[in-house]
C-alpha cells in the first residue's frame, strides 16, 4: 500500500481536481461516476451491548449498485459530544455520506451515549461505538459487507471519537472479534483535549461536561499513535476557530512520524462544520479526493 503522508492539498490543486471522475473500484465493485448513482435505501436497526445499553443505528445503503459484499463506512455524528443523532432520512443527496452511499459504500450511523452535566460520557461512547464496530464484523455476512474493508467517518466531536477507534490499542470480543476500524477519516475532529480546553478558556466547556475529572490525555487522540494504526485522511480548515487547525497539524506530524499512512488535507478559508462539498469562502468539492484515497486504501495497486 502507499499512501502519500501528510499532504498539504490547497486550493488550487482541488480545483483542478474537482472535475476529474474519480472512480472507485475495489473487489467485488463496478467502476462507477460517484454522481451517477442516486437510489439508496435507509434501514434503522438497533443493537444491544453486552452491558445492556441499546444503541440506534441507521444503515444508508445503495440500491442498484455492485455486488456484494461492499465496504463500509460507520459514521460517528459531531455536536460536542453532548448532543447530534443517527438520522440520515433527512439529508440532501449532497450530503457526504449520502454520496458515499451513492458511489457504493455501506454507510452506518450509529448512536453513542451522550454527556450531560454531571454525567460524563467518558469512556462509555468510546465503548458503544467499539461495540458497533465489533457487531458489524461479526454480522458482515448477513449485512453484505466486507468485514476486511470496514472503517470509520466522524465529524468534529465525532472525529475525535473515530481517531480513538483508530489509535487506542485494539480491544477484542471473547470471540477476538476487532473493534479497530481498517481506515479513518476525520473532518476536524479534535486531538490534544488538554491544549484545546486551555486554548478556548469557555466557562461550561464541552470537553468537561464530556470528561469531568477524567485525564484528558486519555481521550486525546494525540496521545496514543502507534506504528500499527491504519490510515488516516484528515480534513480541517484553516479559518477553524472552534477547533484550530493546529490541532490536526500535529495529530498528522505525529501519525507520520510512527509510519502511519496519513494524507492532511488543508481547505483554505474554511470554518468548522463543513461538508465534503465546500460552499465557503469559495465553492470546491473535496469529495474525488475522498474516494482517491478510499481507493488506495482498498484497493492498493
Amino acid at each position: 500500500m502507499t499512501i502519500s503522508t501528510l499532504t498539504i492539498l490547497r486550493w488550487g490543486f482541488w480545483i483542478g481536481l474537482a472535475g476529474v471522475n474519480v472512480a472507485l473500484v475495489c473487489a467485488g465493485w463496478s467502476r462507477v461516476d460517484p454522481e451517477s448513482i442516486n437510489d439508496t435505501r435507509v434501514e434503522s436497526r438497533s443493537i444491544t451491548t453486552t452491558e445492556g445499553r441499546r444503541i440506534a443505528l441507521e444503515i444508508l445503503r445503495p440500491t442498484d449498485h455492485g455486488t456484494a459484499p461492499r465496504a463500509a463506512l460507520m459514521v460517528v455524528h459531531g455536536g460536542s459530544w453532548r448532543g447530534g443523532s443517527v438520522g440520515v432520512g433527512h439529508l440532501g443527496s449532497r450530503a457526504t455520506i449520502a454520496r458515499l452511499a451513492q458511489a457504493g459504500i455501506v454507510i452506518v450511523a450509529v448512536d453513542y451515549t451522550l454527556a450531560r452535566p454531571g454525567a460524563p460520557s467518558w469512556p462509555q461512547a468510546l465503548h458503544d461505538l467499539r461495540a458497533v464496530m465489533r457487531w458489524l464484523r461479526r454480522e458482515a455476512s448477513s449485512l453484505e459487507i466486507d468485514p476486511q474493508r470496514i472503517g470509520v467517518l466522524g465529524f468534529s466531536s465525532g472525529g475525535q471519537l473515530a481517531s480513538l477507534l483508530g489509535t487506542l490499542p485494539d480491544e477484542t470480543d471473547a470471540d477476538g472479534v476487532s473493534s479497530k476500524p481498517r481506515v479513518v477519516i476525520d473532518f476536524y475532529g479534535p486531538t490534544d483535549l488538554a491544549q484545546l480546553e486551555s486554548q478556548r478558556h469557555l466557562a461550561h466547556d464541552p470537553i468537561a461536561i464530556y470528561l469531568d475529572s477524567n485525564p484528558r490525555e486519555a481521550a486525546s487522540p494525540l496521545d496514543h499513535v502507534s506504528p500499527d494504526d491504519p490510515p488516516f485522511l484528515i480534513l480541517h480548515g484553516t479559518a477553524d476557530r472552534w477547533t484550530p487547525i493546529e490541532q490536526s497539524r500535529r495529530f498528522a506530524a505525529r501519525l507520520e512520524s510512527q509510519g502511519v499512512p496519513v494524507q492532511l488535507i488543508e481547505v483554505e478559508g474554511a470554518r468548522h462544520g463543513f461538508e465534503a462539498s465546500v460552499e465557503f469562502p469559495r465553492s470546491i468539492d473535496l469529495f474525488p479526493g475522498i474516494l482517491a484515497f478510499l481507493n488506495s486504501v482498498w484497493n492498493p495497486q
